[in-house]
């Protein structure tokens, strides 16, 4: 479904940029992510809708044992990106199709006593496209 494009005035469909402004803090067990997804107009690019994520997980949950062999004095967690990979999916058939978009984070933890990462993980989330925020 299109919109009206302001700089054209033509009804212009969306495309889904890439995931931005992507950030990964740690602290103790927790993580937290924060990224942008925008739709442009197909015509002229220019910004018509975003949104902002900031997903949290638990990484005890999954990597309990390894993080109580790197706690304590002597181990400093650190967090680094790996990779940002685009979720576009839809749910539904015919006219009640919704799609929803955001994003999959990928990360290694590592801690002060190591070079090599002691964990990798992934990290997501996702809205409805008609949840988005107009821009325009």
């Amino acid at each position: 479904m299109g919109k009206q494009c302001p700089d054209c005035n033509k009804l212009a469909g969306l495309e889904t940029q890439d995931p931005e402004d992507v950030e990964l803090e740690i602290e103790g067990s927790e993580v937290q992510a924060r990224f942008r997804v925008v739709r442009n107009s197909a015509c002229c690019g220019t910004e018509m809708k975003e949104a902002n994520f900031e997903p949290e997980m638990d990484l005890a949950d999954k990597h309990a044992a390894v993080l109580k062999a790197h706690d304590g004095e002597g181990h400093e967690l650190s967090i680094e990106e790996t990779g940002v990979e685009l979720i576009e999916r839809s749910e539904g058939r015919g006219r009640g199709t919704r799609s929803f978009y955001g994003a999959t984070v990928s990360f290694d933890v590592t801690c002060s006593c190591q070079e090599e990462p002691i964990l990798s993980e992934s990290i997501s989330d996702d809205c409805q496209a008609s949840h988005f925020d107009e821009l325009t």
